[in-house]
């Protein structure tokens, strides 16, 4: 940032100027406070106003610039913070793409083994891609949600607990984002 130069500086400026870099020391010659010549007097009184306006100007100047940089470096931290979001969404993205694709290629698989070996091996299909990940379900809470239908009273259950869940991580991102619109805003 400029520093404005002080009361000194700014008549030496002056009478360097006026009086053509040195070359007519007469033209500045002081009289008091102001000047034996009443056009160097009238000069140095404009020169002064010039420079109460180009100090005003320097510092309205150097406050928007320092205004903006703070508002720059929020914008690249807002951008640093999205492009990490962005980043991780990405990453979910792939990894359910992942787990949508095995889930899917393993139903398929168990069909094709189920229609070559029979029931039992397309169910050994299902069975490990549940054993893997420990999603085997308790049959016995199953048969207690319903002895004429466990396998839909389970799917119901499971189906109304996920939904319950998802609207409850979708409040609390809602919160969030009032949060931080506050703290933004």
């Amino acid at each position: 940032m400029h520093t404005p130069p002080t009361p000194d500086r700014e008549r030496e400026a002056f009478e360097q100027f006026f009086s053509g870099d040195g070359q007519w020391p007469n033209s500045v010659e002081r009289a008091g406070h102001g000047y034996k010549l009443q056009s160097a007097h009238a000069a140095w009184v404009a020169w002064q106003g010039a420079m109460r306006v180009d100090r005003k100007a320097r510092k309205e100047a150097a406050e928007t610039i320092e205004r903006q940089d703070a508002e720059l470096a929020a914008l690249r931290a807002e951008c640093e913070r999205l492009t990490a979001d962005l980043k991780k969404h990405k990453a979910h993205i792939r990894l359910t793409n992942d787990i949508i694709t095995n889930q899917c290629i393993a139903m398929q698989s168990a069909l094709i083994d189920q229609h070559h070996k029979g029931h039992e091996a397309g169910m050994v299909w299902i069975g490990n891609t549940l054993f893997g990940p420990g999603l085997i379900p308790d049959i016995g809470e199953a048969l207690a949600l319903s002895k004429t239908d466990p396998a839909q009273a389970w799917f119901d259950a499971k189906t109304a607990e996920h939904e319950a869940m998802r609207a409850k991580q979708d409040a609390d991102a809602a919160i969030t984002a009032q949060a931080q619109e506050r703290t933004n805003g």
